[in-house]
């Protein structure tokens, strides 16, 4: 009876540690992870532009892809770019001419140079004009946070 009871008190604690081991606060691996990048687009150096705008970059970092939402106003944009800090163009947002207003665009999947560019902020977006085709408008993409539906301490929002 003894072993009995021994062996059945053995069986629980086990089942107890195993059920315990399961963390609940790791991230669900089917869920995105969001990072989130913006910008406030005003007129370059050398332009006498009134035209601004803004842009948004949401980068899955499982995909490796980015949603890049641009808005302007005060100009007619020919092409725009993303261009490293180098001001190689990294990556042709000119989905067609003139630029539609506003502009969505989403990128082909990344490379690690890449989405590690982008996430130390060395990357610049850059609106071209007629009157200014090197640039009229632009700002660097600059990280705001990353947002993953599945974090439990947000309530799937924002991790600053």
């Amino acid at each position: 009876m003894k072993r009995t009871f021994t062996l059945l008190t053995s069986q629980i604690l086990f089942l107890t540690i195993i059920s315990c081991t399961n963390n609940d606060d790791s991230p669900n691996m089917d869920e995105p992870v969001i990072h989130s990048f913006t910008t406030s687009l005003t007129p370059e150096s050398g332009t006498k532009s009134d035209a601004y705008g803004t842009a948004t970059l949401l980068l899955d970092e499982r995909s490796k892809v980015f949603n890049l939402t641009v808005t302007y106003s005060g100009l007619t944009a020919t092409t725009g770019k993303i261009q490293s800090l180098n001001k190689n163009v990294a990556i042709d947002i000119s989905t067609k001419s003139p630029l539609a207003l506003p502009t969505y665009y989403t990128s082909q999947t990344l490379t690690s140079n890449q989405i590690n560019e982008l996430m130390a902020n060395h990357y610049y977006i850059n609106l071209n004009t007629k009157a200014y085709p090197t640039g009229e408008i632009g700002g660097t993409l600059t990280y705001t946070g990353t947002y993953n539906t599945s974090d439990d301490r947000t309530g799937g929002g924002y991790i600053p």
